[in-house]
């Protein structure tokens, strides 16, 4: 009894689990341990194939280098959407100001009394000096540049959560690419 649980192979995984006749091979007779000596690199290499096949079905299939593409990608169109985003920042800036100036000059011509021999005068002046704008067209325009904004923000947001996300991908992918070097992949 004693001899059978020196052979016992309960919890033994890969080529150390082989048994012929419930023995293990160093303590088979000396011709049948010869020739199962001669299939053991059959069974190593079997062994090793097997652990390859089950490291390459827990990870994902996808290349490093494509991921870490994917990833300046994205960062690429973040710098982009930033510009764009600065862009559509100045340009309610610009428009902000012209409004001021528009409602400067309406209050000028306000402040002009309507019996002032001078009045037309100095309203032609002050149309010079600050340009005529649309006020409402303006208005509409800095209304889409603001949901422009918040657009580019939710782009940014995506595109942050796609890094992430792809990062995450490489990890686990140079995990997978580190245990198939280590099994001689």
């Amino acid at each position: 009894m004693e001899h059978r649980l020196q052979d016992s192979n309960i919890g033994v995984t890969g080529p150390a689990s082989v048994r012929l006749g419930g023995k293990r091979i160093e303590n088979l007779p000396i011709a049948e341990g010869a020739r199962a000596k001669e299939q053991l690199p059959a069974v190593y290499e079997a062994d090793r194939q097997s652990k390859i096949e089950a490291v390459k079905a827990r990870f994902p299939r996808a290349s490093v280098l494509y991921l870490e593409s994917r990833v300046k990608e994205c960062q690429e169109n973040i710098e982009r959407v930033h510009k764009f985003r600065g862009d559509q920042q100045s340009k309610i800036s610009e428009y902000t100001s012209q409004l001021a100036m528009c409602e400067y000059r309406e209050k000028e011509i306000a402040a002009i009394p309507s019996d002032d021999p001078d009045r037309e005068e100095k309203i032609k002046d002050l149309k010079k000096r600050f340009p005529l704008y649309d006020v409402g067209a303006m208005k509409a325009q800095i209304t889409q540049f603001e949901e422009g904004c918040k657009r580019c923000d939710s782009v940014i947001d995506q595109e942050h959560q796609s890094i992430a996300e792809l990062k995450e991908v490489i990890g686990r992918c140079k995990q997978r690419d580190l245990e198939l070097k280590n099994l001689g992949e």
